[in-house]
């Protein structure tokens, strides 16, 4: 069997290591790789989901010797790798949520074990709560939190009361959610509950 058709090998919830491979990166030098795809991929690394054996090969606009691109992939970790949260440097400019009928926001559920994580910023979510009943990828709240601004939107008369039991403080998923920035609800006036007072 190449490497190619080798079996992934299973981990934990439904997660798989791909066999032996190249990845190319085209535009190796520019910003999405640098900000985004060479952090990812050494997060990956560190995490045991990519394979022994991969290789990552790098095309640019400028030629760039191997030890040239292994500094500029190593510079791209330090600046934009960081493992651990910090309020001073939020991941995101902003973070839109949604509000479910069920209280659920991003793919958050009620009494989903990924509604406790702290340690990890993103989750496999094996059962959704609601249609479609597929396997979904989540942000956990400390890394949605990690956030200049928290914008939910609310619309449709459907909500109104599962918002009332959010905003107030029931153990539903959108009530737990936080920012370490501004938090700002945008909320249809048919979603509205009656005793909501604007400010």
């Amino acid at each position: 069997m190449s490497a190619t058709q080798t079996a992934p090998a299973k981990l934990g919830s439904g997660m798989r290591t791909p066999g032996d491979h190249v990845i190319v990166l085209f535009g190796a030098t520019g910003g999405l790789a640098r900000r985004k795809i060479l952090p990812g991929l050494y997060h990956l690394d560190r995490a045991g989901l990519l394979p022994a054996g991969y290789r990552i090969v790098g095309t640019s606009r400028r030629p760039l010797s191997d030890e040239a691109f292994r500094a500029h992939a190593r510079a791209a970790v330090v600046e934009f790798g960081r493992g651990e949260l910090d309020p001073a440097r939020p991941l995101f400019a902003l973070v839109l949520m949604g509000l479910g009928s069920d209280g659920h926001t991003a793919s958050l559920f009620p009494h989903a074990p990924a509604l406790t994580e702290q340690a990890r910023w993103a989750v496999g979510v094996d059962e959704a709560g609601l249609e479609p009943f597929v396997p979904r990828v989540t942000l956990t709240f400390p890394a949605l939190a990690s956030t200049r601004e928290m914008l939910f939107l609310v619309n449709g008369q459907d909500k109104r009361e599962i918002l009332s039991r959010v905003l107030a403080g029931k153990d539903l998923p959108a009530s737990h959610a936080r920012s370490d920035g501004e938090m700002v609800w945008l909320i249809e006036a048919a979603a509205a509950p009656a005793d909501l007072h604007v400010s």
